[in-house]
């Protein structure tokens, strides 16, 4: 199921964390700055995590979790 709000979005990564495709996290970003300044309209969502496994292509297992809930990716 794809998402476009921001607490669907946070959804969609405590269940990657859940299902250990990520570790803990931290939000960093814009989003992360409106806890110190006023608030800005941002439209991303900045996510710090340590990869699961070293290899070369550690963001293979986000973008299958993701495929297979719908998201779709451009080149």
């Amino acid at each position: 199921m794809v998402t476009t709000t921001m607490e669907g979005a946070l959804l969609v990564i405590e269940d990657m964390a859940r299902l250990g495709i990520i570790r803990p996290y931290a939000m960093g970003g814009g989003i992360d700055a409106t806890y110190y300044i006023e608030p800005i309209l941002t439209y991303d969502l900045d996510i710090l995590f340590i990869p699961v496994k070293e290899s070369l292509d550690v963001l293979a297992p986000i973008y299958e979790f993701a495929r297979e809930r719908g998201y779709q990716f451009e080149p």
